[in-house]
């Protein structure tokens, strides 16, 4: 199989991402050591597969053309990149004295999970049965969120300490808590889209 340039680039931020991940699983908070340089390895690392997010949707559009191929791999190296992320900040690398540093917790992660597990199931179901069911608005509202959110948290621990408190440490809170909003609006769009598939006949 010959793939298109757009396709390569997603196939990049992949690559990229395990990149990344390897990175912040270096990182461990509860040493008290200045690792600070991960961090910064790191954000430059999610801001470069940020990047290659938009520029393979660019490509597609205007030149390669959108693939099979590309609809199926391009949502699901996002989903990757996302949901890694969320859950090595709801981890042990991100904790001191037990407490998550990131302002992320478990059941934020949950949450996440099963609403692309769910959209992934309907959007399968859905096509299957010839209807369309691209991303909405909302769907690419939660993506940009939650990346933004996935930012700053990372930026905020570079430029502020690793504690738990502080108004660094409320930011992050904040913008957690907004990328689980965000990621439940999207939820509920989804679901009213394929209302009819819920319905029994």
């Amino acid at each position: 199989m010959i793939l298109n340039l757009a396709n390569q680039v997603t196939l990049s931020r992949l690559v990229i991402s395990g990149i990344f991940f390897a990175v912040i699983s270096a990182f461990d908070a509860s040493t008290g050591r200045p690792q600070g340089h991960l961090l910064w390895v790191a954000l430059g690392l999610y801001l470069l597969a940020c990047i290659t997010d938009v520029i393979d949707g660019e490509i597609a559009r205007r030149h390669s053309g959108i693939t099979t191929f590309g609809r199926v791999i391009d949502p699901f190296v996002d989903k990757v990149l996302v949901l890694g992320t969320y859950i090595f900040f709801a981890s042990n690398h991100f904790a001191v004295n037990g407490e998550s540093i990131t302002g992320v917790q478990a059941w934020m992660v949950v949450i996440i999970l099963v609403r692309e597990l769910l959209v992934t199931d309907l959007r399968m179901i859905s096509e299957s049965q010839g209807n369309s069911f691209g991303a909405t608005f909302y769907g690419k509202l939660k993506m940009v969120v939650q990346s933004i959110a996935i930012l700053w948290i990372l930026l905020s621990l570079v430029i502020g300490d690793l504690t738990t408190t502080g108004a660094l440490y409320r930011s992050r809170q904040v913008v957690a808590v907004a990328a689980v909003i965000v990621t439940l609006m999207s939820l509920v769009a989804y679901l009213r889209r394929a209302d009819f598939l819920l319905v029994e006949r």
